[in-house]
């Protein structure tokens, strides 16, 4: 369980920041994604609509990359996928349901 937040340890509390964009393609505008974390100092970052294939993973230093790919058949053009850019060191809360 939780406990509430004294005043001692209210000076260590840390304001989760977290994005989200549509990228309708995320490599062609990598550059200002990479800034726009940078500049506003983001913790999480989904995005969806990355356009990403397969192998192609898009780092941003010091963050962990997760990612989903849309894989159409039917299709030579990709579309679709999300993905989570975490900060490293970005804490977690317990899972609710263990």
């Amino acid at each position: 369980m939780f406990s509430t937040p004294n005043r001692r340890n209210l000076q260590n509390l840390h304001s989760l920041r977290i994005g989200c964009w549509n990228a309708c393609g995320l490599r062609r505008q990598f550059d200002e994604v990479i800034q726009f974390v940078t500049d506003h100092d983001i913790d999480i970052f989904l995005i969806q609509e990355t356009f990403l294939q397969p192998g192609q993973t898009p780092n941003i230093p010091n963050f962990t990359f997760y990612k989903n790919d849309r894989i159409s058949i039917n299709s030579r053009r990709t579309s679709g996928g999300t993905c989570i850019y975490v900060k490293k060191g970005t804490g977690s809360l317990p899972n609710s349901n263990s």
